[in-house]
């Protein structure tokens, strides 16, 4: 049998540690197996976040817990620092990722630019890579405003919507919930109507199929009296 272990009381915080995070714009992941420190990486997911050290002060304010260590450099930029509860041995090592400036301040035949993080250090960043990312971004938004639906005064599909539509799974031939709810609901409405209960109300697009299948109905019906006459 393995020795007991403080993973439950991770377990039981995390939720609260997480709504201090996101409310100072950060969101915040597990790390490593809890079994004996509880390892959190705070993610800055906005563009105005708060500095950390302000983070770790409102979670010690909110728990019975404190911090033990300054903020320690790591790989990539990341910086963590060391907080114990009031008890045992429990602990949560938090780290924050950087946090990267508002402007990349890259130019075109730049061949580096810098990049600020979070705790006001530089870091060198390539501008063709930047260039890169930049260009995604754009493909990408270009790709959803084909999706997207259009105004209403013009309700009607264009051909390049159909074609987009098709080349994410929207084909007649491919597979998504909502032609499984309504291939469902038709079934659903053909059993009723072989049954002859339950009828649609009139003028509803389940109708005719409702219909169809109590005439149906209504022929094996009659066959099957006649036949036991």
């Amino acid at each position: 049998m393995k020795s007991a272990n403080y993973a439950p009381i991770y377990a039981c915080v995390y939720a609260q540690l997480a709504e201090v995070a996101r409310s100072h714009g950060y969101a915040l992941a597990v790390h490593g197996s809890l079994a004996a420190d509880f390892d959190l990486v705070c993610i800055p997911w906005v563009s105005g976040v708060s500095d950390p050290q302000s983070v770790v002060d409102e979670i010690a304010s909110l728990f019975a817990i404190e911090q033990v260590t300054g903020f320690e450099r790591k790989e990539h930029g990341r910086i963590a620092t060391t907080i114990s509860f009031s008890f045992g041995e429990c602990r949560l090592d938090l780290s924050f990722m950087p946090q990267i400036s508002r402007s990349a301040r890259c130019s075109a035949g730049v061949e580096r630019c810098m990049v600020v993080s979070i705790d006001g250090t530089h870091e060198a960043v390539r501008a063709s890579d930047y260039d890169a990312l930049a260009a995604e971004n754009e493909r990408m938004r270009a790709q959803i405003a084909q999706t997207a639906p259009q105004p209403e005064q013009d309700e009607r599909p264009t051909d390049g919507m159909l074609g987009a539509m098709r080349r994410n799974g929207l084909s007649i031939d491919g597979d998504n919930a909502y032609k499984r709810d309504l291939i469902d609901t038709i079934i659903g409405t053909l059993m009723l109507g072989k049954q002859g209960s339950n009828p649609p109300p009139a003028g509803h697009w389940c109708e005719q199929f409702w219909e169809m299948a109590r005439a149906e109905g209504e022929l094996q019906e009659r066959l099957a009296a006649q036949g036991g006459q």
